[in-house]
């Protein structure tokens, strides 16, 4: 009866089969019959597409069921640390991960946290101790909030709890830890400086040995308080003496708080005598009279070194020098009349040769070599002693300076150069102007020996010729009054059996002391002046000491046919 639609007892109405639509069951396909005289939505018994919505926020399963469904709304996915929405598209209330991260701290299980992105580990209100450094004087509990564990600061712990570690006595005062009143830190120790034997008046400050009372190290009777330890001084080598004072390689000889020799070198021969020395605090050299050689040692000891052999028929005197890493040493041949002079030098270490050779007949009292190594002195002369001045790098020597009859011993520095002569006079020699001045000291005690200098002063051995007084005298090297340092009769001596403390030979100084030999003993005075000598040290049964030379903190001396090292006096 036209399109769209159909009869119903002879009357037209509007129908159109077979269009879709929808039947009671919503999610069942529904399809549009006209038989029955009107329009009809039939159920196909077909299910429509799973998540087609059937009411508010509901939508058909995949059975054809109507169900709940809320799409949209936030979810937990499966990583917890990232958000979700829920879906319906399946037919069922699902949680979709959207890839964007949780905020940090949200709790994801137990004690766990998420921090970006991830779940962690993490346990909340746990105290702690918060700070960095960690304060121990204050409280803290545990927050997650960041997505990481912190601590917070709940503010100070109370008053005169323990802190810092086991047996370090700090405690807590107003959030600060350190040591209670009365106490001082040393090296995080909190001690009672009063009364530590290791810290004792202060940190570090120790009395091992000793006691502490009111922080003042108090040592036993006849002990001294040396850095801390209570030492004797008598017999300590590390502390002879005095504090510090080491008396290495040597020994601190028991009750005399003085250093004991050490054997430097020794001749292979017993019947060998060391007849000449010399150091420069570093190597010694001397003339060893029976092996016809001259010798070098380190003056810690060691392996010798030979630097060279006397000729044959060579005789005393002897004489050796060593200076700025060069060695010089005369020879004197007594094979021919008069006899024969020669000197050599060469480098420590290394054979001597030949320099020069002087007039026959002429004959030697000393050789010394100049600061820098260069000029070698002698006192000699075939008609009368004087001072000789020579280069050894050429083999030229000067014309002689100073009066004739020059005797004894040379010492000399940059400056000056000193000797003695037969008539008991001091000479002095500058080194600059070639200037020679006499003194004469014969006015306050006769005679010229042994020489030594210090930095401001000259000093000389004065045997007063014959019976009277004998002693040292000194007086400043550029010139002036003349001081006794120590005198005393020749008649009536001090050593042991009453024999004289005259020195017999050489004069050598520490810039303290003043060592010279006399006899058995090596002996000492001040340099300021002495009443009278001490004794230092003794020579070995049936021998003497002999020739005692200073350099760089040690005496040497010849004992027989040994050389021996001592530390002088502090």
């Amino acid at each position: 009866c036209g399109s769209g639609m159909a009869c119903d007892n002879g009357s037209c109405f509007a129908c159109t089969s077979g269009t879709a639509c929808t039947p009671a069951n919503a999610c069942h396909a529904g399809e549009t019959s006209c038989s029955t005289g009107t329009s009809v939505c039939v159920d196909t018994g077909v299910n429509v597409a799973a998540g087609t919505s059937c009411a508010t926020n509901e939508v058909c399963n995949a059975s054809g069921s109507c169900v709940a469904c809320t799409a949209g709304t936030a979810c937990t996915p499966a990583n917890p640390c990232h958000t979700g929405e829920t879906s319906c598209s399946t037919g069922a209330s699902t949680c979709v991960d959207t890839g964007e991260n949780a905020a940090n701290g949200t709790t994801c299980g137990s004690n766990e946290v998420c921090s970006a992105g991830t779940c962690v580990s993490c346990t909340a209100n746990a105290s702690c101790t918060p700070g960095s450094p960690p304060n121990p004087c204050h409280a803290g509990t545990t927050s997650c909030a960041t997505g990481m564990q912190t601590c917070t600061d709940n503010g100070p712990v109370a008053n005169g709890l323990a802190c810092g570690t086991a047996g370090d006595n700090m405690t807590c005062n107003s959030g600060t830890c350190g040591c209670a009143t009365g106490l001082t830190s040393c090296t995080n120790v909190c001690v009672n400086t009063q009364t530590s034997l290791t810290n004792c008046g202060g940190c570090g400050q120790g009395c091992s040995g000793g006691s502490c009372a009111a922080g003042i190290c108090t040592c036993p009777t006849s002990l001294t308080d040396c850095d801390g330890t209570c030492v004797n001084l008598l017999n300590n080598s590390n502390n002879c003496g005095a504090c510090g004072y080491a008396c290495a390689p040597g020994t601190c000889s028991s009750g005399t708080g003085l250093c004991g020799p050490w054997v430097v070198a020794q001749s292979p021969t017993a019947s060998s005598q060391i007849a000449s020395i010399a150091t420069d605090g570093t190597n010694l050299v001397w003339m060893d009279e029976g092996l016809a050689e001259v010798i070098q040692i380190p003056v810690t000891g060691g392996a010798t070194t030979v630097l060279g052999t006397l000729p044959a028929n060579t005789a005393a005197p002897y004489y050796v020098a060593i200076s700025n890493g060069v060695v010089a040493w005369s020879s004197v041949d007594t094979s021919v009349i008069p006899a024969a002079t020669t000197f050599f030098s060469g480098p420590v270490g290394q054979k001597g040769t030949q320099r020069f050779a002087v007039n026959p007949g002429v004959a030697l009292s000393a050789v010394a070599l100049d600061p820098t190594g260069t000029v070698l002195y002698y006192l000699g002369g075939s008609s009368g002693y004087q001072l000789n001045p020579c280069t050894l790098a050429t083999g030229t020597c000067s014309a002689p300076l100073g009066p004739s009859e020059a005797f004894g011993f040379i010492a000399l520095n940059s400056t000056y150069v000193f000797w003695g002569d037969a008539n008991g006079n001091l000479n002095r020699l500058a080194v600059s102007s070639g200037g020679v001045v006499n003194f004469q000291p014969g006015s306050v005690i006769p005679g010229v020996a042994g020489i030594a200098l210090d930095t401001t002063n000259v000093y000389w051995v004065a045997p007063g010729g014959g019976e009277g007084t004998a002693g040292i005298l000194g007086m400043p090297q550029g010139g002036g009054a003349i001081s006794t340092i120590w005198s005393e009769s020749t008649t009536s001596g001090s050593l042991a059996g009453g024999a004289s403390s005259v020195p017999e030979n050489s004069l050598t100084t520490d810039g303290i002391h003043l060592f010279f030999d006399v006899s058995n003993y090596i002996q000492y005075v001040s340099n300021s002046g002495s009443a009278s000598p001490t004794d230092f040290v003794a020579a070995t049964p049936d021998t003497a000491v002999a020739l005692p030379v200073y350099a760089n903190g040690a005496i040497y001396y010849i004992d027989g046919s040994t050389i021996y090292g001592v530390r002088p006096p502090p």
